[in-house]
């Protein structure tokens, strides 16, 4: 029979970066676009740094994670001689109904069920060599994320069959019940074709190169991969940012997709995961500094959480922005930057909690009730 992981098969290091993975998430989740914006000077700096640092490279960074766990659990169960394919299959098939619990009644944008798909995809490859997995993950990572990019914007693929007001409605709405009904009505995977094949490509496609540098054990002895990890240190923060850049100017609108520019999704898909990877280098290389160890290990309970912690960050902003449930109500109340000190205030008692409830259990709740039905499964 196999065992569950004990706190000794942790990694410390892989912890802490899930847990600045989540506080990066918190910081991108936030709602405050829209037409009900608190104007301040600051705005457009927030804009600008969201756009460089945050957007799409911390979401990138938990899927890369994603990867790297796919990769310790099958190497757990091959290690035992038991079959992988049920337990994992069963594990995400929950995972997925996790996410439509969180999907239809609490966030819209969920990428949990993402995370489930992907996971089962993970399962087709699992034996493939790490050069064949790291070129699979830059053709979904880059290129078909590229194509799909090109045939939204330059094609108008994205044409949704309801109002664009649906959006603002949803975050002022009094009504939870009409807040459900707009999360289904808008939900991705209910707009599958406009919605889900750029997410799932991008997102697979970093799950993996998380699997791939799982294999080569670039999170748990990094020191082995210093070359690389130079590399994409270096060309991570200078190229990357650098195309990040660009990928702001676009999204600011100051330039536009056109033919002469239809190169440009490659290189700025390419960009996010240059600089995502070297988020998780840099980390990795300070954690495993005595100087910076006990500093960053401040992620570490809230990663241990991590499907807690997300689904919480959810509920957390239902209660503090959105109008339905009758809490603050404060979305279009606040600049931006009042809402990243909210955000970054909501992580900290985030961590607080983590570490109360670690203290007493082994697991988050949610990941207790999440493993423990995958083994119930398995029976």
């Amino acid at each position: 029979m196999l065992k569950q992981s004990t706190k000794q098969d942790r990694i410390n290091s892989v912890d802490a970066l899930r847990g600045f993975a989540l506080f990066g998430i918190i910081l991108a989740n936030i709602p405050f676009s829209g037409e009900h914006i608190v104007d301040s000077p600051f705005n457009r700096i927030f804009d600008f740094l969201y756009n460089l640092i945050i957007a799409h490279k911390f979401i990138a960074m938990f899927s890369i994670l994603f990867g790297f766990g796919f990769c310790i659990q099958f190497q757990r169960f091959k290690s035992k001689g038991t079959g992988f394919n049920r337990y994992f299959l069963i594990r995400m098939l929950l995972l997925f109904i996790i996410g439509c619990f969180h999907g239809y009644l609490l966030w819209l944008g969920d990428i949990i069920r993402t995370y489930a798909i992907g996971g089962i995809l993970l399962l087709l490859i699992r034996n493939w060599p790490v050069k064949k997995l790291l070129i699979l993950g830059l053709v979904f990572n880059v290129l078909l994320t590229g194509v799909m990019y090109i045939a939204i914007e330059g094609f108008g693929w994205q044409t949704y069959n309801y109002a664009a007001e649906l959006n603002e409605e949803h975050r002022l709405t009094n009504s939870f019940i009409r807040y459900l009904w707009i999360n289904w009505r808008m939900d991705p995977w209910m707009n599958f074709i406009e919605d889900m094949p750029l997410t799932l490509f991008y997102t697979f496609g970093n799950m993996i190169i998380g699997f791939a540098l799982a294999k080569l054990d670039f999170f748990r002895l990094p020191q082995r991969l210093k070359k690389a990890t130079n590399l994409i240190i270096i060309f991570g923060f200078t190229l990357g940012l650098l195309l990040n850049y660009v990928f702001y100017l676009l999204m600011s609108g100051q330039i536009s997709l056109d033919v002469s520019l239809i190169w440009l999704p490659f290189v700025l898909a390419g960009g996010m995961i240059l600089l995502s990877l070297a988020y998780i280098a840099a980390f990795l290389r300070l954690f495993n500094t005595a100087v910076f160890k006990k500093t960053l290990s401040f992620f570490n309970p809230i990663g241990r959480m991590a499907l807690t912690n997300y689904i919480m960050q959810s509920i957390f902003y239902l209660l503090i922005y959105f109008h339905c449930l009758k809490g603050l109500s404060l979305y279009g109340k606040l600049t931006h930057g009042q809402s990243y000190l909210v955000a970054i205030g909501l992580f900290v008692l985030q961590v607080l909690f983590s570490v109360l409830w670690l203290k007493k259990y082994k697991q988050g709740p949610l990941e207790m009730i999440w493993k423990r039905a995958s083994y119930y499964f398995l029976k």
